[in-house]
């Protein structure tokens, strides 16, 4: 089981409660690079057809990557190396608590003569 460093955790969460602005953002990642990413900074799957799914969009294909989702205690509650495919929010068939979620995004950029490799991470929303 990986684990992420917990500081990262309480640092994200105070930006969280001092700039969280809805389910309408998201976060671009990684600016200066060859891709951009967009990683949601809440979802609701509460069943309305509305952001029910964690959706990660990408404007490139990564050589590799891998997208993890820790719960408080660090613990992987969800990873993909496909970012076509929705998460529904779910953990052994239940829908997770409504909280906040840190996330972790490695990568390796496509045709990258250096394999120019990143990590990014930020907090997801979970909003009932």
């Amino acid at each position: 089981m990986k684990r992420f460093n917990p500081k990262y955790f309480h640092l994200f969460l105070a930006v969280l409660f001092l700039g969280f602005s809805g389910l309408a953002s998201a976060e671009n990642l990684p600016s200066d690079d060859l891709c951009q990413v967009l990683v949601p900074s809440a979802i609701s799957p509460n069943g309305d057809g509305i952001n029910d799914y964690l959706e990660i969009k990408a404007d490139c294909h990564f050589e590799s990557c891998t997208f993890r989702l820790y719960d408080s205690r660090s613990r992987v509650i969800f990873e993909t190396t496909q970012l076509d495919k929705p998460w529904d929010a779910t953990l052994d068939g239940k829908i997770v608590a409504e909280g906040h979620y840190m996330w972790e995004f490695t990568y390796q950029e496509p045709n990258s003569n250096a394999n120019k490799t990143g990590t990014q991470r930020g907090m997801l929303t979970i909003i009932r």
